[in-house]
C-alpha cells in the first residue's frame, strides 16, 4: 500500500518530533491482517511511530486508534493518506491551523458529540472533509471522531443507510451527505437543545465526570423550560437532580 509512498512518508517523517503513539485495535475479523499489514509498511518507513496493539472481541471492528478521541476503521491509503499523515502531524505538535471564530466556536461545545464520517480512499471530495473534522477533539477533547471507509465495512454503512460519501453524522442525530462546510456542523454542536440529547450523550457526561453540570442542565429544564404539561412530573423529580448535586459536593 506504501510502497510507491516512500518520498511522501520521509518528507513527512523528516517533520515529525516523535515518537508518535498508535494504537491497533485487532479483532478475529479477517480484515484486521490488512489493517496490521499497514501498520508494519508504516513502521517499515519511519522510526518515530510507536504501536501498541489491542485485542478486541468478535464484536468489535478492526481500527487505528489515536488516544480515545479518534478511531479509523479504515485503512488510510490513497486519498486518505495525506489527511491521515497530516493529522498525525498535528498531534505530534500538539496544534491544529484552525483560529479565529471557527476555534472559538470548538472552544464553546460544552456537550460530548460523537462525529462519524464514512468515506472511501477513492472519494475526491473526502480528505477535505476528513481535514476540516479531524482537528476537532484536539482543540476539545468532548468531541469524539470516528472516521469509516463504507466500502471496507458495506455492513456499517447499510446500517446506517448511508448510500453516498463523504456523510458526516452527530451523535446520530444529524446528518450531512456531500462537500461539507465544518461551520455547520459547529453551530448545530453549540445551539443542541440539552433536553434533546441521546441517552448515550448523557452517560459519557457521568463517565467522563460531568455529572454536575448534567444535575445543573436538569434543575434548568425543569424549573426554566418544562415541556407543556409536566408541572406536577416536574415537582416529584425535582428533587433528584438536587440530591445529585449535594451528593457530588
Amino acid at each position: 500500500m506504501l510502497s510507491d509512498k516512500t518520498d511522501i512518508i520521509q518528507r513527512w517523517q523528516d517533520q515529525l518530533q516523535g515518537p508518535l503513539k498508535v494504537g491497533l485495535l485487532q479483532t478475529p475479523d479477517k480484515r484486521s491482517d490488512d489493517f496490521k499489514s499497514f501498520m508494519n509498511e508504516l513502521l517499515g518507513l519511519t522510526s518515530k511511530v510507536e504501536l501498541t496493539v489491542e485485542q478486541g472481541g468478535k464484536e468489535d471492528i478492526p481500527a487505528i486508534l489515536l488516544s480515545d478521541l479518534w478511531r479509523y476503521h479504515m485503512i488510510p491509503h490513497g486519498t486518505e493518506l495525506k489527511p491521515f499523515l497530516d493529522h498525525l502531524l498535528n498531534l505530534d505538535r500538539g496544534e491544529t491551523n484552525i483560529t479565529g471564530e471557527s476555534m472559538s466556536k470548538i472552544e464553546r461545545v460544552r456537550f460530548p458529540a460523537r462525529i462519524k464520517i464514512y468515506v472511501t480512499t477513492q472519494c475526491p471530495v473526502c480528505p477535505d472533509v476528513v481535514s476540516q473534522l479531524s482537528p476537532l477533539p484536539l482543540i476539545n477533547p468532548k468531541i469524539h471522531l470516528t472516521i469509516i471507509d463504507g466500502m471496507l465495512f458495506p455492513e456499517l454503512a447499510k446500517a446506517d443507510r448511508v448510500q453516498a460519501v463523504p456523510t458526516v453524522f452527530c451523535d446520530d442525530q444529524f446528518r450531512w451527505t456531500g462537500p461539507f462546510h465544518c461551520e455547520e456542523l459547529l453551530d448545530v454542536l453549540i445551539q443542541r437543545d440539552p433536553s434533546q440529547l441521546g441517552v448515550d450523550v448523557y452517560k459519557r457526561m457521568i463517565k467522563e465526570g460531568d455529572a454536575g453540570r448534567l444535575a445543573d442542565m436538569m434543575i434548568h429544564t425543569i424549573l426554566v423550560s418544562p415541556p407543556p404539561g409536566v408541572v406536577t412530573v416536574a415537582l416529584l423529580i425535582l428533587p433528584i437532580p438536587f440530591m445529585l448535586k449535594v451528593y457530588l459536593k
